[in-house]
């Protein structure tokens, strides 16, 4: 994940990763290999599924504003 902090502008930052699995990833329905690693690591590192969720709910609470773009970039060429 790449993390981009700002200095000026509407946002405060702005986290990028990839997408291991595709756009699927992005689909609220999906329950992908990934999404069920990391939920698993999220569940143990806080005590369970309930902590988990007080977690997660107290971080959307604290958000005013998000919003989601997608975007890609281009490999340098190898030739």
């Amino acid at each position: 994940m790449l993390t981009i902090h700002f200095q000026t502008g509407e946002w405060d930052a702005i986290y990028v990763w990839a997408l291991k699995e595709g756009m699927g990833e992005l689909e609220w329905t999906a329950v992908s290999p990934n999404f069920v690693k990391w939920k698993a690591a999220l569940d143990e590192q806080v005590g369970g599924e309930d902590e988990e969720s007080e977690l997660l709910n107290c971080y959307n609470a604290a958000l005013a504003h998000r919003k989601s773009e997608v975007g890609h970039y281009h490999l340098p060429s190898t030739e």
